[in-house]
């Protein structure tokens, strides 16, 4: 899509977020699918600690 001549610039940098979009949104859930297995596999500890919510 990005390759047609007839295509305004508006147009392309929608495409272009988009597909920035959905690169990022690819890596975060291949980072979370590792993230999940390497607790599957005991590779990862899981720590519980106190948080506060409003910071």
């Amino acid at each position: 899509m990005l390759n047609k001549p007839d295509l305004s610039a508006e147009k392309r940098q929608n495409f272009i977020a988009i597909i920035q979009n959905s690169s990022d949104q690819l890596v975060a859930i291949v980072s979370d699918i590792l993230t999940v297995s390497s607790l599957d596999t005991k590779q990862k500890k899981i720590t519980i600690d106190k948080v506060c919510i409003n910071n």
